[in-house]
């Protein structure tokens, strides 16, 4: 069933309308759509595709994502986002800076959550644990690497 936002709202893909948050106006999935390479909570298909996969704007269709923006072909990958992650996309807009240092402010906390092993995945974000467990009476020194969740809310 359309949302009253897809009515006034035209999307690259128009079957993805339906996936649009009801509470959401169309000047607010617009103003998501025009900073959508500043929101976090947006990905490329590259950003959640499987080890040694390039991946491909079918997944992330499949996966229930909401294409934001058409791929340009060789200058720029498809931009996405899960519903859900549009209230939350919001909000950040709120609370960060437009204009000019939007964008490297992004570069620079992405980088950030690099080095603390947080990444991004399809239900939503982990962190890369790592732990060295000792067996004093063998002498052994087991290092074990885990993933867990870590809150959205949390992240950004």
């Amino acid at each position: 069933m359309p949302t009253a936002a897809s009515k006034e709202l035209r999307l690259p893909d128009a079957r993805h309308s339906a996936r649009l948050p009801s509470e959401l106006s169309a000047a607010q999935v617009e103003r998501i759509r025009q900073a959508a390479y500043t929101l976090p909570q947006v990905v490329a298909p590259a950003d959640l595709a499987a080890p040694g996969s390039a991946g491909s704007d079918a997944e992330l269709d499949d996966l229930g994502y909401v294409l934001l923006q058409k791929a340009v072909a060789d200058q720029r990958p498809s931009r996405w986002i899960a519903p859900a992650d549009m209230t939350v996309a919001l909000q950040h807009l709120d609370a960060m800076p437009n204009g000019r240092g939007a964008r490297a402010l992004m570069v620079e906390r992405s980088g950030q959550l690099d080095l603390l092993g947080i990444g991004r995945q399809p239900a939503g974000w982990d962190r890369l644990v790592s732990h060295t467990l000792h067996w004093v009476d063998a002498g052994w020194r087991l290092p074990v690497a885990f993933r867990t969740p870590v809150a959205a809310e949390l992240v950004w």
